[in-house]
């Protein structure tokens, strides 16, 4: 399992960055967000908070479970695993310290189209 951490940052202003993580993961718990936020501010005063970081879950079935903070999920792991949260915290907090450390100049581009003669199948 595995989290993929992007960074985009402006050149004038590094700054100014976001940081987007897609997990392995079933969901992308607030918890583990918490986690991951306070061990970069820790790394990074400054430069990482809850304005500039997104985590994503892939929704992922093969993963491990027990570290969502709310009941229901919990039941089908049999409870809160400290030790899967830690895991699943450090991982995602080194994907995202290994795309800091390998940040260079690049651009960002974006475009739209329109879909036509679009037919639906029932």
């Amino acid at each position: 399992m595995r989290s993929r951490a992007f960074i985009v940052a402006e050149a004038a202003n590094p700054a100014n960055r976001v940081v987007f993580v897609n997990s392995d993961i079933g969901f992308a718990d607030s918890g583990i967000r918490r986690g991951v936020i306070q061990k970069l501010s820790s790394l990074y005063p400054g430069v990482y908070d809850d304005t500039n970081v997104g985590i994503s879950g892939t929704h992922s079935h093969a993963g491990v479970g027990g570290y969502i903070e709310n009941f229901l999920p919990q039941l089908t792991s049999l409870g809160f695993v400290q030790e899967t949260y830690d895991a699943i915290v450090k991982g995602t907090v080194k994907a995202i310290v290994d795309a800091h450390n390998s940040l260079s100049p690049g651009s960002l581009s974006f475009g739209t189209t329109e879909v036509r003669h679009v037919e639906t199948a029932i």
